[in-house]
């Protein structure tokens, strides 16, 4: 999970610096979440959602005010509003920050309140207690015995505890605090232990780059407290403080999930439809089977029409000879009617069931017409479904050479995404001179300088995916993304650069890398 030990570490000295020494003037919340609003349009927010925890500063509060308030949020206001923030911090490198609120009153009587937040998976909760750990409320429920309040123990070693490494605790996975991005930023060293020293001094020394991961599309990915070739992520977006990270991450997702569930809503619309045009067509076609009864109705009246003067009145069966096959059948009749309204009742039988078939069969085609439809989407659909994540086809070409990632657009929009979204500003980008093509970026997750042999390679590739593939040299020119703009003719994909060199090299599709 993204807010681990690491980020919540951090997210505490961001606090401490700009909400200590300050007034609670009001509590919101929610079923997700609950945001104090300290001194000026300063709010502290913290989620416990169980999807998308955190806790972060805003100008705004994160939850609606119009949404049914929890008892604990209601109690928060109770208790804390009016109250001074007077510490914050991290309980051993664990993800539990504890806050602590104070009120002065008359003849200096000072009475305090803690609240523990909790940001342990499967056991989120937030829990206010008074003096002598007396549990005075909760966001879940808690039973600890006489209302008595203990912290969640630690369950590893704080590593900030620790001068050195220990390779066989972090096997082990004895240290507090390895999460999922920790691990995975120190696997990017050549060894955990210079990872793990990197890690701790940045960590410490407060030197961190608040860094959101994108998809291939675009969409937000993960974030961490650090830049660093994350597995999967294509894009970057840099941020002056881990709040404007952590609230411009969790507005984005969830507009992606709202598109999801859009999505979700619209396949389940499309294959309830599916199923009830299926059911559709089995009843026309049912229906449909009973055209030979329209002839053998006509046959019907036929029969008693010839046989008029035969026929006992008020009889309910007679036996006749069919003039098509020879044989004697038995017919039922209607003993209420005279024989010659039997043989009308007959005719209107067949004319009805005539009409109802020839409208069957129009809506019958209607169906399939629909129903073909319909199934070219489901087939769509299903296509994707089956894929692998590594089979599923990525919007941009991506190349590796000599541990440097290389992406190549596929066309016009694929061009304006890759630039203008995926893209960061100090990396490289690459495109034909005076020729259509494609656009080429060099991520420089780094930030250092690219070497030689990488920019030709990179080039080499802007080069083969352009209208120029078939020249034997080509010039390419080359500048940081920070330099490239959108053309003011607003078609996708044209830029202006500035600060441009070139480069002339051979075409290369890239397939021996």
């Amino acid at each position: 999970m993204a807010f681990d030990s690491s980020l919540i570490y951090l997210l505490v000295k961001e606090a401490k610096s700009s909400l200590l020494g300050k007034v609670i003037k009001g509590v919101k919340g929610n079923r997700e979440g609950f945001s104090f609003e300290v001194g000026k349009e300063e709010h502290f927010i913290f989620i416990l959602h169980e999807r998308s925890f955190s806790a972060f500063i805003s100008k705004d509060p994160f939850v609606p005010s119009d949404e049914i308030e929890s008892p604990f949020v209601l109690l928060l206001r109770k208790h804390l509003v009016g109250s001074t923030l007077v510490s914050i911090y991290q309980n051993e490198f664990d993800r539990v920050i504890i806050l602590d609120f104070e009120v002065v009153y008359p003849g200096r009587l000072v009475e305090r309140k803690r609240l523990f937040v909790e940001f342990i998976p499967k056991k989120l909760n937030a829990i206010l207690v008074g003096e002598g750990r007396r549990v005075i409320g909760s966001w879940n429920k808690v039973s600890y015995e006489a209302n008595f309040y203990l912290s969640p123990p630690s369950v590893g070693v704080n590593p900030l505890h620790l001068n050195e490494f220990n390779e066989n605790a972090f096997k082990t996975r004895s240290y507090q605090g390895l999460s999922r991005n920790l691990i995975s930023f120190l696997n990017s060293f050549p060894n955990v232990e210079i990872g793990w020293n990197e890690w701790l001094d940045r960590l410490q020394k407060g030197n961190y780059k608040p860094t959101l991961f994108l998809s291939p599309e675009g969409h937000p990915l993960d974030y961490w407290i650090f830049d660093y070739d994350m597995e999967g992520a294509i894009g970057r977006k840099y941020f002056n403080s881990l709040s404007e990270l952590i609230e411009s991450f969790l507005k984005e997702k969830a507009e992606v999930d709202l598109l999801r569930e859009e999505e979700q809503r619209r396949a389940k619309e499309i294959e309830d439809r599916r199923r009830y045009l299926l059911k559709k067509r089995e009843n026309l076609n049912k229906f449909l089977s009973r055209r030979d009864e329209v002839r053998r109705f006509e046959i019907i009246g036929e029969m008693i029409f010839a046989n008029l003067s035969s026929i006992p009145d008020k009889a309910s069966r007679v036996n006749m000879v069919n003039p098509y096959t020879g044989e004697i059948e038995e017919v039922e009749l209607d003993p209420s009617l005279t024989p010659a309204m039997n043989a009308q009742r007959y005719f209107k039988e067949a004319s009805k069931l005539k009409r109802g078939i020839e409208k069957a069969e129009e809506e019958l085609k209607k169906v399939e017409e629909e129903l073909s439809k319909l199934e070219g989407v489901k087939t769509l659909s299903l296509s994707v479904e089956r894929k692998k994540p590594s089979e599923v086809s990525s919007p941009f070409r991506e190349f590796k050479y000599n541990g440097w990632t290389i992406l190549v657009g596929k066309g016009s929009s694929s061009n304006e995404i890759l630039t203008f979204k995926i893209a960061s500003g100090e990396d490289v980008w690459l495109h034909v001179k005076g020729s259509p093509g494609s656009h080429v970026i060099i991520k420089n997750f780094s930030r250092s300088d690219v070497p030689q042999d990488v920019l030709e390679i990179a080039a080499s590739l802007a080069a083969y995916y352009s209208k120029a593939k078939m020249n034997t040299k080509v010039p390419v020119d080359y500048t940081l993304v920070k330099y490239v703009k959108r053309h003011p003719s607003g078609k996708k994909g044209a830029v202006l650069i500035k600060n441009q060199k070139t480069i002339w090299v051979r075409p290369r599709s890239g397939e021996n890398l």
